[in-house]
Order: C-alpha cells, then sequence, then structure tokens
C-alpha cells in the first residue's frame, strides 16, 4: 500500500468537483473586501453592496460544506465567519481595514490603482491572524501575541535557513505526537453508537483520551501549518516574519485566561471579536467591566460552539455513527464551561493566589487550575470525537507510523 502526499496533508483530499462552489464563495469575499478601497466605503450604497455579495458568498461556502462532496468543513466554517463579519458586522465600521508595518506599526497607504485595489482584497480575505502576504506587512488588527511572536522573530534575526531547519524540527515532532496518541486512540475499539463513548469509561481511563483530544488539535494545526509555511517561505521566498506559529507554547500556559487569550490559535479570534461585539452594545457601562467581560467571553465561546456544531454536525450520519440533535450537548458542555471555569479563576482562584502566596508562587494554583479545568472539559470533546469515528481503526491520521512500525512492525497505516 503506497503513501502519498494527501496522507500528510488533509486538505488535499477536498474533491475537485466542490470547486465551484468553494470559488464563488471566495470570490464573492473578495469582491465584498474590495468594496472597502472605494472611498465611498462607508456609504449606504456600498454597504447594501457588501451584503448583496456576501449572502451568496455565504451559501456557496454552505454548498461546498453540506453538498454531496465529502469536502473538509474548517474551510467553510472560516469562510462563512468571514463573510458575515466583513458583510454584516462591518456595516457599523467607520474606518477600512488599513495595512500597517510589522517594524514600525506605521499605517500605510491605501491602495489607489486597481492592481493594488486587488492585492488589498485577496490579502484582506485570506488574513485569519491579521498577518500579510506582503514583506513588513501586517492588518491593523492583528492581535497583540501574534505580533509579539513577529517581534520575537524579528529580533532574533531569524533567517530563511534557520526558519526551515526550525519549522523541519516542529514538523517532525509533531508528527510523532500524532502517531503516539493515534496509536492509543486506536488501541481500542469505540462504541460510536453510544453518546458519551469516554466519559461512560473509568476516570482514569477518561483523563488521557481528553489529553489526546486537546493536544491532537494542536499537532493537527501545526502540522498542515508547517507543510504550508515550509511552502512558501522556502520555495516561493515569503518573508519568514510573515509565519509565525499557530499557538504560542499552549501548554505552558500560567492560566486558563493566558491559554485562551494569549496560547491558543487565532484562527477565528478576528471574526468571534467582531461578531461578539453587539452583546457590548446591549450591557450597559453601568454593570461594571467584570460583568461585560464576561459576558462577552461568553458570547465567544458561544459561536465558538455554534462553528464546531456546524463542523460536527455535517460528518456521515448511518447506523454506526450516530448524530443525536444538532445542538449535540457533549459539544456545548464543553465550550460552555469554559467562560464558567474562566469567571471561577478571576473571581477565586487568581485573587486568592496574590493574596496567599508570594508572587514566584502565584502562578502555580492557576497553571494546574487551567490543566484541571482543560482535561475535565477536555472529557466531553473526547465524546465527540470518539462517537463521529475520529478515532476508528478506518480514519487515516498519518500515512506511515513510526510508533506502531518500531511496536508491531506496521510502517504503513492501513
Amino acid at each position: 500500500m503506497s503513501v502519498s502526499a494527501k496522507d500528510f496533508f488533509g486538505s488535499l483530499r477536498i474533491p475537485v468537483r466542490s470547486f465551484p462552489s468553494v470559488t464563488l464563495g471566495f470570490l464573492l469575499l473578495c469582491a465584498c473586501n474590495y468594496t472597502w478601497t472605494s472611498p465611498r466605503f462607508a456609504s449606504t450604497a456600498t454597504r447594501a453592496l457588501r451584503i448583496l455579495l456576501g449572502v451568496p458568498a455565504i451559501l456557496g461556502f454552505y454548498d461546498f460544506a453540506y453538498g454531496d462532496y465529502g469536502a473538509q468543513g474548517r474551510l467553510t466554517t472560516v469562510g462563512m465567519a468571514v463573510i458575515i463579519q466583513c458583510a454584516l458586522v462591518g456595516l457599523h465600521d467607520t474606518a477600512p481595514p488599513r495595512w500597517v508595518s510589522i517594524r514600525t506599526g506605521k499605517v500605510l497607504p491605501m491602495p489607489v490603482t486597481l492592481r493594488d485595489r486587488v492585492v488589498y482584497a485577496v490579502d484582506l480575505s485570506t488574513s485569519l491572524r491579521g498577518t500579510s502576504w506582503l514583506p513588513d506587512t501586517n492588518w491593523d488588527w492583528i492581535s497583540r501575541t501574534v505580533h509579539g511572536q513577529q517581534q520575537r522573530m524579528i529580533a532574533r534575526g531569524l533567517t530563511r535557513r534557520i526558519f526551515m531547519r526550525e519549522v523541519l524540527a516542529t514538523f517532525v515532532l509533531q508528527y510523532l505526537t500524532v502517531d503516539a496518541f493515534d496509536t492509543v486512540n486506536k488501541g481500542r475499539d469505540w462504541d460510536t453508537r453510544s453518546l458519551y463513548p469516554v466519559t461512560s469509561l473509568p476516570w482514569l481511563e477518561q483523563l488521557p483520551r481528553a489529553l489526546s483530544v486537546c493536544v491532537g488539535t494542536v499537532t493537527a494545526i501545526v502540522v498542515e501549518h508547517s507543510i504550508i509555511s515550509a511552502l512558501f517561505v522556502g520555495v516561493l521566498g515569503a518573508p519568514v516574519e510573515g509565519w509565525p506559529s499557530m499557538f504560542d507554547a499552549p501548554f505552558s500556559a500560567t492560566s486558563l485566561a493566558d491559554l485562551w487569550t494569549n496560547r491558543w490559535h487565532s484562527i477565528f479570534r478576528q471574526s468571534f471579536n467582531r461578531l461578539s461585539l453587539p452583546i457590548l452594545w446591549i450591557i450597559p457601562q453601568s454593570a461594571g467591566r467584570g460583568v461585560r467581560r464576561f459576558c462577552r467571553a461568553l458570547a465567544i465561546f458561544c459561536l465558538s460552539a455554534l462553528f464546531h456544531v456546524l463542523f460536527m454536525h455535517r460528518l456521515e450520519t448511518n447506523e454506526l455513527f450516530i448524530h443525536p440533535n444538532f445542538l449535540d450537548l457533549s459539544i456545548l458542555k464543553f465550550f460552555l464551561l469554559q467562560p464558567l471555569f474562566l469567571a471561577l479563576e478571576w473571581l477565586v482562584i487568581a485573587p486568592l493566589a496574590r493574596r496567599f502566596l508570594p508572587e514566584r508562587w502565584q502562578t502555580v494554583p492557576t497553571r494546574i487550575f487551567a490543566w484541571s479545568s482543560l482535561l475535565f472539559t477536555g472529557r466531553y470533546w473526547a465524546d465527540v470525537w470518539a462517537r463521529r469515528g475520529l478515532w476508528g481503526h478506518e480514519e487515516k491520521v498519518v500515512g506511515a507510523s513510526i510508533v506502531r512500525g518500531l511496536w508491531k512492525g506496521d510502517w504503513i497505516v492501513r
């Protein structure tokens, strides 16, 4: 049995016949973003045009996901989120997104030529974290975390050769990690007809699965990002600083708030931040900063829950792989418990640590709490993965297995 690039890079498995839908959605998204280059970007007519372009764009991505193509859902949820924030949430914007210099932070001029306007639209449409395809360029909405990573890369004098060496090392480490956890997860037969295949196990058997789903999420994203960044930096000559890592040492987070705010990937950050803004319009300032902060966090995790429900709901249904109601309770538990644990950390754990512990030890309780809450809620997310067949023997996560090869002599995953 042969091993192909598709075994290492899941996005290559997107069927060709789904291309028209996703291409239509992307082109209409670019057209939406092109309107920001117009001097009349804030006029009623231009705003209406963005809505008219946005609706069929959403339908294009929706057909790509839920049509009879077997296409992946991650690209769909990203595309729909970006379109909604551009066409709908952006209706209240008084200024267009702007390019800024990575090194100086200076705001760069808006494009005026047709070519530059097209580049602007495509660059904005393909930027999920605020980075740009252009040298020394970011978007003004980039998060402080991602920009901080870029600044550290510049301060280190990171050359293309060193970058490629580090990407290769990261890829190998993450691939071996994926391989190890995949081997463990497939070491048993999962009852995919059970709603709770993981949380019905004894506690000591649940925790490794919870850890697996957390680590698996990180490694799956990092492996694909390593391949893409190596291609663009090593082959196409893209600037090194335009490709900071997707995560910032997430498992060294000092608290749950640090994990979700600074350490986790920011693929959806801009979309969720923008889409959650309306919650602040209806909560008065008099409610207090803490209440508004909690409600904003709740809104963001509700949006995250919704997008993951959409992603999981599109997976195949049959007598072996059951799907509960659209609002999968296990998914809701994982995401909606996060803001409650964050509130507990803000109101109880962190204040007690500051009050009774010396400064050097104050992060110990919050680190323990972060890991404990992540493992506790991760069990529910693991239920979803096991029930939907993502840990089944027929699911090909890696093409070649070093772990199974050394252990059983099974070098090729069948």
